[in-house]
């Protein structure tokens, strides 16, 4: 059974809000400045305001001439101050790295915004892989890559029979963390995480530790050969890679 989303994560502000990646679109808005900074500007106020009382919210904001849709979502496992707490400084991150570009996302450890301007779907702006990172430290232990395939396959079997949407388990001291984007069906999350599961394996091979992020669904595993208390995974990953 998944970790449900009635843990909430117990880290402090800095284990979620380490800077992941962000992705501008190369097309910018080329129509009036005022009116598009009016019309983002109300989408993220909807957006902020339902952080504090939800993981995961969808809405759109403008009229026929100009319209922007947008999304965020928080780590299943992040109580509602510290989702708000995440999401809050996002609009500020897109709008300084990415101008006014039609269409942005941005991911902290513990959650991600995105919005598209209208006409600009989704599907064709970002590519299927966002982000891939793997720990230098490695183990090339079979007992190591048993361990990690079988939390991988739980994981995966996990999201793709219940509308659950985000799942914590670990396996001999393997620890694998796994969500996908709210609304996605059981089957399609599924689907998503087998296949962070497979970029996961290939991209880190003996890496202890790595993360994978989809457009729809993120993977992240680590591993202690010593069976050692593991540290929620937003920081320990972190303090393995670099």
């Amino acid at each position: 059974m998944c970790l449900g989303h009635s843990n909430p994560y117990s880290g402090t502000s800095s284990d979620f809000s380490s800077l992941l990646y962000t992705k501008c679109a190369n097309q910018s808005f080329t129509g009036a400045s005022e009116a598009y900074h009016r019309t983002l500007s109300a989408l993220y106020q909807h957006l902020l305001t339902e952080s504090s009382r939800s993981k995961f919210f969808k809405s759109t904001a403008g009229n026929e001439n100009l319209g922007i849709s947008g999304l965020f979502q928080c780590r299943g496992d992040l109580g509602n101050d510290d989702c708000q707490h995440c999401v809050g400084g996002l609009p500020e991150t897109l709008s300084s790295r990415c101008g006014q570009a039609v269409a942005a996302r941005v991911q902290l450890s513990g959650c991600y915004l995105r919005y598209e301007t209208d006409g600009f779907p989704e599907h064709e702006l970002w590519p299927s892989l966002l982000h891939e990172k793997c720990s230098s430290k490695s183990d090339s232990s079979s007992d190591f890559r048993t361990a990690r395939e079988a939390a991988f396959a739980a994981v995966e079997a996990q999201l793709a029979k219940a509308e659950v949407g985000f799942c914590e388990k670990e396996i001999e001291h393997v620890q694998v963390v796994a969500q996908c984007e709210g609304g996605l069906g059981a089957c399609d999350c599924g689907q998503c995480v087998h296949a962070a599961a497979e970029i996961a394996e290939e991209k880190c091979g003996s890496s202890v530790a790595g993360e994978v992020y989809l457009s729809k669904c993120f993977l992240s595993y680590s591993y202690d050969s010593e069976g050692q208390p593991i540290k929620p995974f937003l920081y320990s990953l972190i303090n393995l890679v670099h």
